[in-house]
Parts: structure tokens; sequence; C-alpha cells
């Protein structure tokens, strides 16, 4: 998928394009019309001529007439078929750009309470450890993609679209038959496709090092599927500590970041975890802990009201204000009560966008 510039710059090229085939396409058809009309006459004119060489004349007037129609009727033809072609083009490349309008207002709505605490913690050092509770489908995936556009708004693309990207390095916890620090630095090396003789320490530096030149993100799926004590010492202590003591000076300026996403179902059991967090509160928040975020909720009418507010003027085009109280409506029912991955799929349904499974990785 070409980047959003190039598919707005292409989607107007071929608008304007287009709007150059139905002018010539107009001109071809009055022209057309107007040889049939002279060709009438001209026959009428050959059928009233009592002389030869005036019958001959006007025979040739004919000829040429119908000639020229002919013409015409083969141009017609072909920009028929160019104006198809070019509407084929725009309808999908349209489409792409009207998503990529409406995912990034869907990243407005809602989650405010996260928001709270995450903006001003990077708004210091973009460099952080975060723990995102909450049920299925309430959209953790999404709110760290959120985060991470709202912060990095200019090298979101790599980030979004991370194949081969060593920035982003995932880690599904639910798949891992023994969670140990060394584990997730066999992660990292072969990420970084660096040899498994690498130290944690040798690893954590290259780490800073790219991140003083880029944002790299580490994600931790499914944290509930590990052990508790696991969690606390393996990743927090003796994985993430040892990133924090040297992220510590780091020169955090630009678009730069060391972040660490923890998202947990927290309908999972949990009974017995004891887990160490920093106080977001806390004006020297201690960033070698994980900081916790409220339990992700369902999206409320407030916020899908305010949400319409605040995006009229960039999608305008939906004309959600004018249903507003409908919409409204059918987005909470469909949605059980507002579960936002299933709210934010109506959303789409009714802007007729299309529900893409990228904007979720």
């Amino acid at each position: 998928m070409p980047p959003d510039d190039t598919r707005i710059t292409r989607l107007e090229n071929l608008r304007r394009q287009l709007e150059r085939l139905r002018r010539r396409l107009d001109e071809s058809q009055e022209s057309f019309e107007g040889l049939t009309d002279k060709i009438k006459s001209l026959n009428e004119d050959f059928a009233i001529a009592s002389l030869g060489e005036n019958r001959y004349a006007v025979r040739q007037q004919i000829k040429a007439a119908e000639k020229q129609r002919a013409y015409v009727e083969t141009e017609i033809d072909r920009l028929e078929r160019e104006k198809v072609k070019t509407e084929k083009e725009i309808r999908p490349l349209e489409r792409s750009v009207n998503s990529k309008k409406l995912h990034d207002a869907l990243l407005s709505l809602g989650y405010d309470e996260q928001q709270r605490i995450y903006q001003p913690a990077i708004n210091k050092k973009p460099f952080g450890a975060f723990w995102i509770p909450g049920p299925h489908e309430h959209g953790k995936a999404w709110l760290v993609n959120r985060f991470l556009k709202k912060r990095y708004k200019d090298s979101y693309e790599d980030i979004y679209y991370p194949e081969g990207n060593i920035r982003r390095i995932e880690f599904p916890c639910a798949t891992f038959a023994d969670l140990t620090s060394a584990v997730l630095w066999d992660i990292v090396a072969s990420k970084l496709k660096k040899p498994a003789t690498h130290t944690g320490q040798q690893l954590a530096d290259l780490l800073f090092e790219m991140s003083q030149r880029g944002p790299v993100v580490l994600i931790f799926r499914q944290v509930e599927a590990a052990e508790a004590q696991l969690v606390r010492d393996e990743v927090i202590e003796n994985f993430w500590r040892l990133l924090a003591a040297r992220a510590g000076d780091g020169d955090w300026e630009g678009e730069t970041g060391l972040l660490m996403f923890m998202t947990f179902e927290e309908d999972a059991d949990v009974g017995g975890w004891d887990l160490p967090f920093a106080d977001p509160a806390d004006s020297h928040v201690d960033r070698a802990l994980p900081i916790p975020l409220p339990s992700l909720q369902p999206f409320t009418r407030d916020d899908l009201d305010k949400w319409i507010d605040a995006t009229q003027a960039d999608l305008y085009k939906y004309d959600l204000i004018s249903r507003r109280e409908e919409h409204i409506a059918d987005i909470l029912s469909a949605s059980e009560g507002g579960i936002p991955m299933r709210a934010i799929k109506r959303i789409c349904e009714i802007c007729d966008c299309g529900w893409d499974g990228e904007w979720i990785r």
C-alpha cells in the first residue's frame, strides 16, 4: 500500500483526469449530435435537389459528414472505455483515502482516562512501561496504536506496518512454554539479527541506541497467560529494569522513544497477583516500573456524542450530525452497549469504509 501522501496525490490526479475525460466526452457527444443533424439536413437537400451536379455535391457532403461522424463515434467509444477504467481505478483509492481519514478520526474516540495518564508521562520523557488491562474486544491493541500515532505522527507508518521493522517487537506470552528474561532477550536478538551469544546488557544497549534514532516499541500480549512471579521477576526486574537503567540518561528529543506495553485480559483469573507498579501521580515516577492505566471500559453515549461533534469537519461527507441520535443508538445496539471494537466496526459500516483488521495489530 503506498504512503498516504502518494495515495492522495494519485487520487487527485485521477480525479482531474476523469474530469478532462468527461469534458471531452461531452464535447464529442455534442459533435456527434451536430453531425447527425447535419447529415439529416443534407439528406433532405439531396432528396429535393433537381440537377445531377447538385445531387453529386450534396452526396459528397453527406459522405464527408458520415466519415467524420464515424470518427467521432470511435472517439466516444475510446473515451467511454478510458472513463470506465479511470473510475474503476479511483474507487478503491478513494475508499482507501476515506478509510484513512476515518481511521485518524476514530483515534480520538473514547479512552480519555487512559490518555490522561499516558500523555503527561511521555510528554516529559517518551520512555516507560504501561500496563493496559481490559476485557476482550475492549481495544487494547487499538489503544497502543492510538498512543503511537498521536506521539509519532511522522514515523507512524513504520510502526503501523511493522513487517521487517525491528523497532516494534512483540512478545506473545500465551505461546511461551517458559517465560524467562533469557527467552525475551533471545527474541530481541532474533529481531535485531544478532547472535544469540549477545548478553542482555549488550542487547539493552543496542535497543537504547536505536531508541535515540527512532521509537522502539515492545509489546507483551496476553500477560495473564504467564505466572505472576515470572512477570514480576523476569519481565519487570530482569528485562525492563535493565532497559530502563540504560535509558535513564537518554536524550529524548524529537522522534525518539523506548516504550513497553503490557496488555492484560482483565477477566482472567489473577488471584494472588502482586506486581510492583509506579505511581503515575508521582512527579518523579519510577520508570523502571510499569505505569498502570485504568481498565478499558465500553464507549458511552457521551463518548460518541463528543466524538461526532469533534470530527464532523473531517467526516462531513458522512453527515453524522443530522442523524446523530439514530447513529448513536445504532452503534450502541450493534456493539452490545459500546464494546469498543464492535462500536468502531459499526462506525466503519455506517461510513461505508469497511473494517480494516490491520488497524488493531
